[in-house]
């Protein structure tokens, strides 16, 4: 028992280390300015939709939105293909080539980004999203079948440390790249004062190494992590195919969290796609305020570079990390549609009212952060656990991945919109834009039945089932008048 205890334990905090570095794709708020500094330094330009048609420029602040949808995007695609490696290889070996092949492409952004900005997208968008798909269900799979009955608690303990990363890496990013706390002072477009950027050579040529660095500093926490990820023993020796009475059909499986439902039959059910919209809409308030939380502090409040990436990575990483280990537990007790619920509505509040509370000053706009992040990270704990106990452990990985796919459509579309509008309407035009997807979240959770699910997969058994009986019966029958044939000749 103490060495169960002991081993849930060693992968619940191996996964949480794995996911410090996984998450430094929350610190892209933080890194925005530095990297967009010193690409409009080498030249970089960036392809954008004008008067005329397509026209170049250099690439500004909101160019880098379309990093972070691809790392989304590269995510969301490759974490089914995650997930039947981690059945095919173990979790252990999934998450070392999956953490591996991420801190690959930091250290390769560091030559990427010295030479174009369509090269640094794909190393540090693309390449960095695909590699920690592969990764994520390894850890999420793993502590999941070593506490089956608190995958709420499991995963928010391993998330929070997607949570946690802005706070050790964002201001280690800040310290080594700007150690004097100087702001930005460069506005190269008169008539949007508030767009500023690097031009001290001391501060922007930094940021290639500090990406080596970064490299170096993931891959050793992913192998450290990753020698832990070990799925539990047998308890009970798989069925042999010759059990059981010969040409019988078997008893259509009772509704219940063991039945195991496979993609195929998961993306038929009323309750996947409940859940998808769900997470589509509720991923727009987490793609805004991951890439642009910073500007909007920048524009609101007039804090120093120093203080509000120390502050504001403060209060983002520690209330998403307590949010998803406290609506984790609290899934776990009650319920995810009890749950969402309350999460739909407070963000919805929270977003909405977001610059005004910033008018108040810092105390106001860092207490509306952190009850939109709670909320954020609560989401992003229940949301594995909801599908690991409506479809099934079984196929977790590639269930979860298909589910994914969701946030990848938010990301895409949140870049394409907001690409085009966010500089004509601002912050306080995207604020209810985000509070209506809230709204749409709230309608969506209310109609969310996890039973659906189960009664669609059993609804197909029988109709299987009763159809295997019938070929059956047809069969003996045909059998029976061949015999009586024979016995007449």
């Amino acid at each position: 028992m103490a060495a169960s205890a002991w081993r849930k334990a060693s992968v619940v905090g191996s996964g949480f280390l794995f996911n410090l570095t996984a998450g430094s794709i929350y610190t892209f708020a933080n890194m925005n300015v530095y990297i967009c500094s010193y690409l409009r330094k080498v030249g970089a330009t960036a392809q954008i939709w004008g008067d005329s048609g397509i026209d170049s420029d250099l690439v500004r602040s909101k160019d880098l939105s379309l990093c972070y949808a691809l790392a989304v995007v590269g995510i969301g695609l490759s974490v089914f293909i995650g997930g039947q490696l981690e059945r095919r290889v173990g979790p252990r070996v999934g998450a070392l080539v999956g953490g591996w092949l991420m801190s690959l492409g930091v250290a390769l952004s560091a030559l990427t980004i010295q030479h174009s900005y369509t090269m640094f997208l794909f190393t540090y968008g693309i390449m960095f999203g695909v590699a920690s798909g592969l990764a994520y269900p390894c850890p999420l799979s793993c502590a999941f079948k070593w506490m089956p009955e608190q995958r709420g608690l499991a995963g928010g303990l391993i998330l929070a440390g997607t949570g946690l990363s802005p706070l050790i890496f964002g201001p280690l990013q800040t310290i080594f790249v700007n150690p004097h706390n100087k702001p930005p002072t460069s506005v190269p477009y008169p008539d949007q004062p508030e767009e500023k950027y690097y031009e001290d050579s001391e501060i922007v040529d930094r940021v290639p190494l500090l990406l080596l660095h970064l490299a170096a500093i993931y891959a050793t926490i992913q192998f450290i992590a990753a020698m832990n990820f070990v799925s539990p023993p047998e308890t009970l020796p798989p069925p042999m195919p010759h059990r059981g009475p010969p040409r019988t059909v078997p008893e259509p499986a009772k509704s219940s969290p063991l039945v195991q439902i496979s993609p195929v039959s998961m993306v038929q059910s009323l309750s996947f796609w409940t859940l998808w919209l769900l997470f589509f809409f509720n991923g727009q308030i987490v793609s805004f305020l991951t890439t642009f939380w910073k500007v909007v502090g920048y524009r609101h409040l007039g804090l120093s570079d120093q203080a509000l990436a120390y502050i504001g990575n403060s209060v983002v990483a520690m209330s998403s990390a307590a949010g998803r280990i406290l609506w984790g537990m609290a899934s776990d007790a009650f319920t995810f549609k009890r749950c969402m619920i309350y999460i739909t509505l407070l963000t919805g509040f929270f977003a909405f009212t977001l610059t005004t509370a910033a008018e108040y000053g810092p105390p106001a706009f860092f207490a509306w952060l952190a009850v939109l992040y709670s909320c954020i990270g609560g989401s992003f704990s229940m949301f594995p656990a909801v599908t690991a106990k409506t479809f099934g452990q079984t196929y977790f990985g590639t269930n979860y991945g298909v589910m994914y796919t969701a946030r990848v459509a938010s990301a895409v579309s949140q870049a394409i919109v907001l690409g085009q509008i966010y500089h004509k309407i601002g912050d306080e035009g995207v604020m209810p834009i985000l509070a209506a997807c809230s709204c749409i979240s709230l309608m969506l959770t209310l109609l969310f039945d996890p039973h659906a699910a189960i009664e669609y997969h059993d609804k197909a058994f029988r109709q299987s089932a009763e159809a295997a009986r019938r070929y059956l019966s047809d069969a003996a029958h045909c059998t029976s008048r061949d015999r009586e044939r024979d016995r007449a000749r």
